[in-house]
């Protein structure tokens, strides 16, 4: 299995950049969905004021 991380910060982004990769609860459910549309087994997005970071777990080699 492959975990793969990734995710912006108060010290990687400005808040500009911040503001376009936020998920609210009206459309996390639709990106998890999309997520695991594309060959991934298993996926989190944790989306707070300051951070935004997508977990996803893939049992298939091939990139995600």
């Amino acid at each position: 299995m492959q975990l793969y991380t990734i995710g912006v910060n108060h010290t990687t982004a400005p808040i500009s950049i911040r503001e376009h990769v936020a998920f609210n609860s009206d459309i996390l459910h639709h990106a998890l969905s999309d997520l695991t549309a594309h060959n991934v087994a298993e996926a989190a997005i944790l989306s707070t004021c300051n951070r935004t970071e997508i977990y996803v777990q893939s049992a298939n080699p091939e990139p995600v």
